[in-house]
């Protein structure tokens, strides 16, 4: 049966739900509400993210109970990842706390604090309908009694997000606070990145080589093509030949096939790859990072994500994740895929926290590449948990061993103690990309590819320094970069290609997951390609999602 409305309570108000739900379906619209929508043998958890999906439309009936309740938020986090229409009910004079900060505070409130209880009912149902009829509601037309609960005006809980103006005078010193825009939509950007050292157009590498940048171009653009939130996990180019490109990436939980002229003419996409179900190890994420060919077949290495039973990560606003690696194979070039199962885990198990109410665990983020032997796949990764400083996210790497056979779950090694000793599924790992720093500094989202021309290995990635993006000071350390490498294991002093937040965080300018795409196997020239947003959303709050852009990169040898 399928559904329109989506009702999220505590069991508290369940009464107050149930007559919600009553209304609402007199009126013809199609609820979805637990228990009764439960299937006999479902799980609790999987009915619950079933029933989001598979709605428009979410009503909050807000409480106190509403406000205490981690089962209440992270269904209005999943609902929110999902750009579902949220619409809060509320029936107690209580604002919201906590998590449902990030989520409510920018919506607009239906209030059911005074009797008679149907005559609330009948606002919010002609609000469904209307929503649910395709028309926008413009929030000057929404009902009188419809308002944000608690102070008019709006604070963040980090000074890296824009707030209204003010000036205050204190000691004779003026501070200007930035204007947050409220229309949805509009895109402010955050001023912050501007006050970090430049980086100059031309930046030295080891052994007496450079790169020059161009300025950065969209390539795809949020919701081109039917995408959002992309790409998620950089590039996996399966081919690139004159008038042809086809590559794999995320958008959102997903995969997607897709295809153009070149990386500024894509003109097709549809999905390849899509999460499992419930209890399995991808449930709420499949997405590639990265494909390499063998003898006609086609691997893809993907980021799983298992969000079940996980707390909600704050500083992204969206459900906490368990991640693992996972394969995938085609046969066909690329067109058809299918699952080969979980080949890259985390030692620690996913209830291990590094820290309390760790929202992302595990390991993620593969970037993987063919040896100029052809004997071996190295895989590089993001690990989670585990690492040192404590919260830090690092680099780590794996290697499949193609000569004992495909590599497939069993034949792969981690690095560890410099040596591929441990198991992939499960083994000890250390750190392959040394950040230099004794503060905690991150790396992350690495991608590598091997020159034939510089007969080098490169590798960008992300670093990120947690205190700038929580503090609002500029990224002075955090930003994409680049190290070379001959061997694939050992690499070059890191050199900074731009500014840029490293962090999914809520309010910020964020450039990250970049991929270098070279016009030819032996060439010099290409693009380098990654995820961009001025002001970064979940879909609920003012922002853009990430869309796609580029920038023209130009390796130089010396004379």
């Amino acid at each position: 049966m399928p559904y329109d409305v989506f009702i999220s309570h505590s069991s508290e108000d369940k009464l107050i739900a149930e007559a919600v739900c009553n209304r609402l379906e007199s009126a013809g619209v199609r609820c979805w509400i637990a228990p009764r929508d439960i299937r006999p043998g479902e799980g609790w958890s999987a009915a619950i993210l079933r029933g989001i999906e598979v709605c428009r439309v979410m009503v909050l009936v807000f409480s106190d109970h509403a406000n205490e309740s981690p089962h209440v938020r992270r269904e209005v986090a999943h609902a929110c990842g999902l750009e579902r229409i949220v619409i809060p009910l509320r029936i107690r004079e209580t604002v919201p706390r906590g998590d449902l900060k990030y989520y409510l505070s920018e919506l607009h409130w239906l209030d059911a604090l005074t009797p008679p209880l149907e005559k609330h009912l009948q606002a919010l149902t002609a609000r469904v309908v209307h929503l649910l009829s395709g028309d926008q509601i413009d929030p000057a037309e929404a009902p009188p009694e419809s308002k944000k609960p608690g102070p008019t005006h709006r604070v963040f809980l980090r000074p890296v997000t824009l707030i209204v103006l003010s000036v205050v005078i204190l000691f004779g010193t003026v501070t200007t606070i930035f204007l947050s825009t409220r229309n949805k939509g509009q895109v402010s950007v955050n001023p912050i990145a501007e006050t970090a050292i430049p980086i100059p157009p031309v930046i030295n590498l080891p052994d007496g080589l450079r790169v020059v940048l161009g300025e950065q171009e969209t390539l795809l653009n949020d919701k081109e093509l039917g995408l959002r939130n992309m790409p998620g996990n950089g590039i996996a180019v399966i081919e690139y030949k004159p008038d042809l490109l086809r590559v794999l990436f995320a958008a959102g939980p997903n995969t997607y096939l897709v295809e153009g002229s070149d990386i500024k003419h894509l003109t097709s996409a549809h999905k390849v790859l899509e999460p499992g179900g419930a209890g399995a190890f991808d449930n709420c994420g499949v997405e590639v990072g990265s494909v390499v060919g063998l003898k006609g077949q086609l691997f893809a290495f993907y980021q799983a994500a298992d969000c079940e039973d996980l707390p909600v990560y704050l500083k992204m606003g969206v459900n906490g994740s368990y991640q693992s690696i996972g394969l995938a194979e085609s046969s066909d070039t690329g067109n058809t895929w299918h699952k080969g199962g979980q080949i890259i885990k985390c030692a620690m198990p996913k209830e291990y926290e590094d820290f309390p109410n760790q929202g992302v665990r595990g390991i993620g983020q593969p970037g993987a590449v063919l040896d100029p032997s052809g004997r071996y796949i190295y895989l590089y990764y993001a690990s989670y948990s585990g690492q040192k400083p404590v919260g830090t996210t690092q680099i780590c790497m794996a290697r499949s061993d193609i000569s004992k056979g495909p590599p497939r779950p069993g034949n792969w090694e981690k690095l560890y103690n410099s040596s591929f000793s441990e198991p992939g599924l499960g083994g000890r790992e250390l750190p392959v990309v040394d950040p230099d720093s004794s503060e905690r500094v991150s790396c992350k989202y690495p991608h590598v590819l091997y020159s034939q021309a510089l007969e080098k290995y490169i590798l960008t990635f992300n670093m990120e320094r947690s205190a700038e993006s929580d503090n609002g000071s500029p990224p002075i350390k955090s930003g994409i970069y680049l190290a070379l490498s001959d061997d694939g294991i050992k690499w070059s002093k890191p050199a900074k290609l731009a500014n840029a937040y490293s962090l999914r965080m809520l309010g910020l300018s964020i450039s990250i997951e970049a991929t270098i795409i070279l016009d030819s196997q032996d060439g010099l020239d290409g693009w380098l390609v990654y995820a961009y947003t001025p002001k970064f959303t979940n879909g609920a709050l003012p922002g853009t999602l990430l869309y796609m852009v580029g920038r023209r990169i130009q390796f130089v040898k010396s004379e």
